[in-house]
Formats: structure tokens, C-alpha cells, sequence
């Protein structure tokens, strides 16, 4: 933040301030006026204003005086000091005031009266400055909260995203290496890819017709490695009439490039079925794949990076609005996920 800046917003909140405190005092000076409307035979208009008047400039200064005193001792534990020092701000300036309302008709005389009511107000704004600090201190904490999340998203989303990209970018290499013709239609399915990665994953939700199309193109680079001789079966269902539903993006991707990575051998027989729908606006992904051998004797392990983001990424985005479920049966890796919909009036 350059200098200029940190000023404008300086005086900014110098003035949000100083309006604060007016507005604090007139309610104070309107609410002393008022208050004796409700007797029977109240003070002439004039009276009450001077009385009004007197009263602030009475309480006023050992209530700023006082905020002083909490920063420069209380909040640093000094707590002899500052009640010391409060009780001789509140006699003093008590004694100074009682001399000068000699000078005009005051309605307050001798310390007996000014000292309780300086100690009353003094008080009450005390309760009045530690309830602005509070708040402010409570919105100073969900602030740093949210950019904590955020922080932790964005820190999940550069994980998934090279993971992904180094893999697909193997196979091409390979097709490259091949001579094979079908290595510039990866390119451009990657490309798109990418432009939805860097250009269109950046917002909060996208239509989910936009991730099921990527799940498409990524489904396509991944037959790519494969020949008509190879005994894998690829099935992708997907529901034509997503309209209406939103998703937080790249969520389902790295679930579908997780079945391919650990479901397919073109050494042994291997599927990977991928079905998206929705219901009842609710969004329902299966993914499953072949467990060869070797990965079921670890299919009792913690899941990888791409499960472990993705549940994390649930937590943050759809906290209790969502089940996920994964796990090995009948040598079948399943991952089963349900997003709930969002109720009426939250962010989509």
C-alpha cells in the first residue's frame, strides 16, 4: 500500500470517527432535553438546552481522558496506575469546573455533585468505547478468518492443479514421441483446459455444464493413451439437462483423473465409469475403476493428494451440504459424492 494511500484511508477512518462521536453526543444532549417532557411542569426549552449543555462540557473531557488512560495503561496492565490516575483526572477536572461555572449560572456546584456525576458518564462511555471494541475486534477476527480459508482454498487448488497437468502432459509427450497425429487434438483439448484452470476457475461457482464439459475433454485425453488393442472400457454418463445447477469448480475433475490414474493398466483389464446427474436440484458424481492388486493391498490407506483436496475443499465450500463416500468392493474403487442444494438466498 503506497503512502498516499494509507493516508486517504487514515482520514477516511479519522472521519468515520469524529461522526461517530458527534452522533454519539447528540443522541447524549437529545436524550438530556427530552427526558423532562415527561414531568408535569417541565423547565422552559432555553433551561434544558443550557442544563444539556453544561452537563457535556462537565463530562466531556475526563471521557477522552479516560480513553487515553485505558490505551496508555489499562490495556498494558498498568491497572494501579490507571485507576489512580482516573481518580485524579476526575477530582481535578471537577475542582477546575467548579471554579469556572462560577463565571455563568452552572445547574452543577461543588465536588460532592460533579465528582458521582463525571464517574457515572466517564463510565458509560467506557461501556460504550468497549463495545465498539468488541465489534471491531470481532470483525478484525472473521476477516482474517475468511482470509485464512481463502488462503487454504487457493492452496488446495495449486495442488490439484499441476498434479493434474504433469500427468496430462506425460501422455501427450508419449503421443509426441509416438509421431501420433491425435497429439495435436490432446494439445487443443488441453488448451481448453487450461483456459478454464486459469481464466474461469477463479470465481466462487460456474454452471455445472461447464465442469462436466471439461470432465469430457479430460475423458478424451485420457483415451488418447490407449489403443483399439487395449482392454479398457471408458463409459461416461452424463446427464444432458444440467441447466439451473452450479458447482465450485474444479471439483470434479481431479475425482475423474483419480479413477484413470489408479484405475487403468493397459497391461490388465480395466474400466472407469463416470456418471454425473442431478436431483431435486441436488448434484449426484459416481465415479468408479478398476482395484488391480497391487493397489488393493493399499486400498486401506489414507486416499491421495487429489481425494484428500477435493474432501477438504467439501469442508470449506459445502459444510454440511454434502456426503462423500469412497472406497473399495468387489474390486471396484467407488467414489460416490452428493452436493446438496444450496437454500433459497445463499450464494450460488
Amino acid at each position: 500500500m503506497s503512502r498516499e494511500a494509507w493516508w486517504r484511508g487514515a482520514r477516511a477512518r479519522g472521519l468515520r470517527s469524529v461522526l461517530t462521536h458527534a452522533a454519539l453526543w447528540a443522541a447524549f444532549l437529545s436524550l438530556l432535553v427530552l427526558s423532562e417532557n415527561s414531568r408535569e411542569n417541565p423547565p422552559p426549552l432555553a433551561a434544558r438546552v443550557a442544563y444539556a449543555l453544561s452537563l457535556v462540557a462537565l463530562t466531556a473531557p475526563p471521557v477522552y481522558a479516560h480513553f487515553v488512560l485505558i490505551d496508555r495503561c489499562f490495556l498494558r496492565g498498568r491497572y494501579l496506575a490507571h485507576v489512580g490516575l482516573l481518580a485524579a483526572v476526575i477530582v481535578g477536572w471537577a475542582a477546575i469546573f467548579d471554579r469556572l461555572s462560577s463565571l455563568w449560572s452552572s445547574p452543577f456546584a461543588g465536588l460532592g455533585a460533579l465528582v458521582p456525576t463525571i464517574l457515572v458518564v466517564v463510565l458509560l462511555g467506557s461501556g460504550i468505547k468497549a463495545l465498539g471494541v468488541v465489534g471491531r475486534q470481532r470483525s478484525q477476527i472473521q476477516e482474517m478468518r475468511a482470509r485464512s480459508l481463502q488462503a487454504e482454498l487457493d492452496l488446495l487448488k495449486a495442488q490439484i492443479h499441476p498434479h493434474f497437468l504433469f500427468n496430462t502432459l506425460n501422455n501427450l509427450f508419449g503421443l509426441a514421441r509416438k509421431r501420433d497425429p491425435a497429439a495435436a487434438d490432446g494439445i487443443a483439448q488441453l488448451s481448453h483446459l487450461l483456459r478454464y484452470m486459469i481464466y474461469e476457475s477463479n470465481t466462487e461457482r460456474v454452471d455445472l455444464e461447464k465442469e462436466a464439459d471439461q470432465i469430457r475433454r479430460l475423458v478424451e485425453l485420457e483415451r488418447l493413451r490407449f489403443s483399439g488393442e487395449d482392454d479398457i472400457q471408458v463409459t461416461l454418463a452424463i446427464d444432458p439437462d444440467l441447466s439451473g445447477a452450479r458447482i465450485a469448480p474444479m471439483l470434479l475433475v481431479p475425482l475423474v483423473e483419480n479413477a484413470f490414474k489408479h484405475g487403468v493398466r493397459r497391461s490388465a483389464p480395466s474400466f472407469v465409469r463416470v456418471e454425473l446427474c442431478t436431483e431435486d436440484g441436488a448434484i449426484l458424481f459416481t465415479a468408479e475403476n478398476t482395484l488391480h492388486p497391487a493397489r488393493a493391498a493399499v486400498a486401506g490407506q489414507a486416499p491421495g493428494i487429489g481425494l484428500q483436496n477435493v474432501r477438504r475443499r467439501l469442508e470449506l465450500l459445502y459444510p454440511g451440504a454434502h456426503t462423500l463416500e469412497f472406497g473399495e468392493s468387489g474390486g471396484i474403487f467407488r467414489v460416490v459424492l452428493r452436493l446438496e442444494a444450496p437454500p433459497p438466498g445463499a450464494r450460488s
